[in-house]
């Protein structure tokens, strides 16, 4: 594509590129509706794509007409939550009924989704003692004002935890990359 051409044209060459290839495209956590072919992405029988959209949002599958094809995939149990999270945690389990409590909550906290859960027990990992796990706990759970106010209540709860996580990031550059991606998400 040339920098000067205009969207149609940009769209038309885009298309006629996809055309040639076998194409599997993901689209994670989409909020709301997207036409694909006002970008130039044709799915369907008669093409070598295929799709796959998350979201939140039953409403979302209906008006891109994928409900006939989709699949409800339901949170990981308390239980179930709690293993994953242990695993990325604790190399030899929690040591001591505190950090195993505290261990529960954070878990808990992440409401059954596998991405959050794995992201917040890798940031556990390095915490040993008892006042880290309940200063962690209770820096999650902390307010943040920035957050939107027209955010579901899901939504609000695991930016908690996830900008918790991003805040331990060690890496400066890691830091940097996963602000913006909140922000990107939060719009």
């Amino acid at each position: 594509m040339e920098e000067n051409d205009n969207p149609e044209t940009k769209k038309m060459k885009l298309s006629a590129s996809l055309d040639k290839k076998k194409l599997l495209l993901i689209l994670d956590n989409i909020g709301k509706e997207i036409d694909l072919s006002e970008v130039g992405v044709r799915i369907g029988d008669n093409t070598r794509r295929k799709l796959l959209v998350s979201s939140c949002s039953t409403q979302v599958i209906e008006n891109m007409g994928a409900k006939d094809y989709s699949l409800e995939i339901e949170p990981l149990s308390s239980d179930e939550g709690y293993d994953l999270f242990r695993k990325g945690a604790f190399e030899n389990g929690p040591e001591s009924d505190i950090v195993k409590a505290r261990a529960r909550e954070i878990s808990s906290d992440c409401r059954g989704l596998p991405l959050a859960i794995n992201a917040v027990a890798g940031a556990m990992r390095f915490k040993k003692n008892e006042y880290e796990w309940s200063h962690a706990l209770n820096s999650m759970r902390k307010r943040d004002v920035s957050i939107p106010k027209n955010l579901r209540a899901i939504d609000a709860e695991l930016y908690q935890v996830l900008r918790w996580t991003c805040n331990e990031l060690s890496e400066f550059h890691l830091k940097i990359f996963f602000s913006k991606l909140c922000s990107i998400s939060r719009r």
